[in-house]
């Protein structure tokens, strides 16, 4: 059953949350670190793909449609499962998490400390959301 997977799911973003938790740098020290680092960004990264993963199997269970890609299936999501708003910020989480993965610009010091320090909360409210989703 995918209620499963989605619970699998969320538990492992909760276990990814736990350790970018645990390795999160402060500000002055998060370039001073490489390996803090990049721990930090492979972690973060592994959050937001964790998300997508989720909003995907929502979107397939609920037979929402056929997402052309990942922004398609937040905004289907975006319907029913979660506010406008969270989806808003999805979409620029998976942009963020493009530039880690792709390395498309160096990636700027001050945007990952931005999502550690202001973005965070925007994954607990997924995670909210999705738990409410499955007690339906």
């Amino acid at each position: 059953m995918r209620k499963t997977r989605i619970e699998q799911k969320l538990a492992e973003l909760g276990t990814y949350l736990n350790e970018l938790d645990r390795i999160i740098p402060q500000p002055k020290e998060y370039t001073k670190d490489l390996v803090t680092r990049r721990a930090t960004e492979k972690t973060l990264e592994l959050c937001i793909e964790t998300v997508l993963d989720i909003a995907n199997l929502i979107v397939s269970e609920e037979n929402l449609g056929f997402p052309d890609d990942e922004t398609h299936a937040i905004q289907l999501l975006s319907k029913r499962i979660i506010s406008e708003e969270l989806a808003t910020q999805l979409l620029r989480m998976k942009g963020f998490r493009n530039i880690l993965i792709h390395r498309y610009t160096t990636i700027n010091p001050d945007l990952v400390i931005e999502y550690l320090t202001d973005h965070m909360k925007d994954f607990e409210e997924f995670t909210q959301a999705i738990v409410q989703y499955l007690q339906q």
